[in-house]
């Protein structure tokens, strides 16, 4: 998967940039493929995180969050034989999941002006409840579901389909089920772009879906002060966490115990043409 790296060379407390093109000099191990920007009308030479050598690599860079494509290059070696890697027979053009982003909108009370909301317990407590809304729905489609922390303040739900499906056709489902969502509770939920309209709600980020968007990625570190981590977990312990339990330094104890919740995602994907009849009769 193409790798957009969030990097702080100083530090959580300096300077931080999100990184795509990689320029420079790199080891023999590290690879990278070339995708071309219609937005930036450039080509742009992503690196691809494939191995223990590439990850120690990254962390040397200051990289503390890892931002994957949705999308993965089918056949690297045949598919990187070019200067520049032709997206639709090669893959990235189909993501592997749906994306469902919930963020809350709903402040502590400590934050400055214009300043985006700080996690607070009340706030990820409301964003569980929404999720909860949006298992139901799920359920009621047969549709099958994974969670995790964002590691700040929201949840990620990844729901696996088959590589068939282009980023738009993703992108639009995504919106049908948030207004579904959104139409059953309007108190709870928003998906208004205007952040002054969110205040109070949990924004249902559909637009995540897009081509070329990214998210933290599973087990991926926060630049938070306590090093949370993006935690895949149950649905059925979701009631009982918070984005604090889950930090660098106990993670791996937890895995080890409890095992991976996503270790089988890509092994049960699903066809979104045998549920789409439900959800648009559902809509109307």
């Amino acid at each position: 998967r193409p790798l957009s790296l969030s990097r702080y060379p100083d530090g959580i407390a300096g300077r931080s940039f999100y990184h795509k093109n990689w320029d420079n000099e790199k080891p023999e191990y590290v690879k990278s493929v070339q995708v071309y920007s219609k937005s930036k009308e450039a080509v742009i030479n992503y690196l691809v995180c494939n191995n223990k050598d590439t990850l120690l690599w990254l962390a040397n860079l200051g990289c503390i969050e890892m931002h994957p494509w949705y999308s993965r290059i089918n056949d690297y070696n045949v598919c990187t034989d070019s200067n520049m890697l032709y997206e639709d027979k090669c893959g990235l053009n189909y993501p592997d999941f749906i994306v469902f982003d919930l963020d809350p909108y709903i402040y502590s009370g400590k934050e400055k002006k214009a300043q985006e909301p700080e996690y607070n317990v009340k706030a990820f407590k409301a964003t569980v409840d929404v999720a909860y809304d949006l298992k139901e729905l799920f359920n009621a489609l047969n549709i099958r579901s994974y969670i995790k922390s964002s590691g700040k303040t929201g949840l990620h739900i990844f729901v696996p389909i088959i590589n068939s499906y282009t980023f738009e056709q993703t992108k639009s489902f995504a919106e049908v089920i948030g207004k579904i969502l959104k139409k059953r509770h309007p108190q709870k939920i928003t998906m208004d772009w205007d952040t002054s309209k969110r205040n109070g709600r949990v924004f249902f980020d559909h637009n995540q879906n897009a081509k070329g968007k990214t998210i933290a990625s599973i087990f991926s570190i926060r630049p938070t002060t306590s090093a949370t981590v993006s935690m895949p977990i149950n649905w059925e312990e979701l009631c009982d966490i918070l984005p604090t339990d889950f930090t660098m330094l106990n993670v791996s104890e937890i895995v080890k115990k409890k095992g991976n919740p996503w270790k089988e995602l890509l092994e049960n994907k699903q066809d979104i043409n045998k549920i789409l009849q439900n959800v648009v009769e559902m809509s109307i």
